[in-house]
């Protein structure tokens, strides 16, 4: 009797502290990934109040390693307006413009924000501004010594084009994306009620157009107008391409809406691509399926034409389409040229018109995909 009253004690006990074990755990599991947030994403519930640094703390740890690589005769620090000026003289243009691109990145994941910019009396400079909660904190101006060009501007190394896809469901934002001065592709929808509005409205301020042609997709659910269907035949297929042309005709090209399923099969892509090629158009694979085989129609039947490198906005996040911005900026630097698609998101929208005036600090040019096709 005595021994089941002890066993039942001790399980007592047991069970408790199995629970206090679990939630020591869970505790730590959340802890880990806590820190992990405020280490690489600058985001956390606790830590980021424990350990948190000011601002003026943050902005030294960034700079002071590009500082330290520069000679002290070189770099000159002094108050101006209320926030820190740094004057840092360089070898070249090209070094002033990697070294703000270097602190430009870190900005971003230490929860500041940077403009890059010309200074128009010293074309051989770049001025990059701070900036915390809207409020500018800081100024980096990198001076070359070497004046490589008279125009700085004219040192790129590569071209970029942005697609804004999905024009023509309405005449919102269009407004605000033809502000837009530097060169952007609007991709219109055929067949739709506003798309030769959109059409005359980009041409009018000086945008290229071209069609957006709806195509099925391998998860089903396509109720777009005029789409293209796998099991179409070759006349109908034929009829719905030569219909969006000649409803679009100031387009210069096309590129695909969805069309996971058709992209894949050459023989309908060489149906559509065929039609493209008589009416001295050129096509851009979205590149909506790994298993696309549209640029490979198009280079063997000889068709001018280009693939996607990145979606810009994917994922409907400022944030997220800076990066992808600047991404594709480094992989047009890199190849030489790039091509993003976006779409007519209001986030999207102001990326583009805070970054793309940038476009050539960074070492490449916009351009109308146009442009792209042709050195193709």
């Amino acid at each position: 009797m005595e021994e089941s009253k002890r066993e039942d004690k001790d399980r007592k006990i047991k069970i408790p502290f199995f629970y206090l074990i679990v939630v020591i755990l869970i505790l730590l599991i959340l802890l880990a990934i806590d820190f992990y947030l405020y280490k690489e994403k600058n985001k956390s519930l606790l830590f980021s109040n424990i350990l948190r640094k000011s601002e003026e703390e943050i902005l030294f740890e960034i700079i002071s390693p590009v500082l330290k690589s520069f000679s002290p005769r070189n770099v000159e620090l002094y108050e101006r307006n209320g926030f820190k000026y740094w004057k840092i003289k360089t070898p070249s243009l090209a070094e002033s413009r990697a070294q703000a691109f270097l602190i430009f990145e870190k900005l971003e994941r230490r929860g500041l924000k940077g403009r890059m910019e010309w200074d128009k009396n010293k074309p051989d400079s770049v001025k990059l501004s701070i900036f915390s909660k809207g409020k500018q904190i800081a100024v980096v101006k990198f001076e070359s010594i070497i004046h490589e060009e008279k125009e700085g501007k004219k040192i790129v190394e590569g071209k970029v084009a942005i697609i804004i896809d999905d024009i023509g469901y309405s005449l919102d934002l269009l407004e605000e994306i033809v502000k837009i001065k530097e060169p952007l592709t609007l991709s219109i929808l055929p067949f739709l009620p506003n798309s030769k509005n959109c059409a005359e409205i980009a041409i009018a301020n000086g945008k290229e157009i071209i069609i957006h042609m709806p195509m099925e997709s391998n998860n089903g659910g396509d109720l777009e107008r005029g789409i293209i269907k796998e099991k179409m035949d070759e006349d109908e297929i034929k009829d719905l391409v030569r219909e969006a042309i000649k409803s679009l005709p100031q387009a210069k090209g096309m590129n695909n809406h969805k069309g996971s399923k058709i992209t894949k099969n050459e023989h309908l892509m060489e149906i559509i691509l065929n039609e493209l090629k008589n009416k001295n158009l050129f096509f851009i694979d979205s590149k909506t399926s790994d298993h696309s085989v549209a640029l490979k129609v198009a280079r063997r039947i000889g068709l001018p034409s280009s693939e996607r490198n990145i979606f810009i906005d994917s994922i409907n996040s400022k944030t997220q389409i800076e990066k992808n911005v600047l991404k594709l900026f480094k992989i047009a630097k890199k190849k030489g040229k790039g091509v993003g698609i976006a779409h007519p998101y209001p986030a999207t929208i102001e990326v583009l018109k805070e970054l793309l005036p940038q476009a050539e600090i960074f070492g490449v040019k916009p351009v109308f995909v146009s442009e792209i096709v042709k050195g193709n």
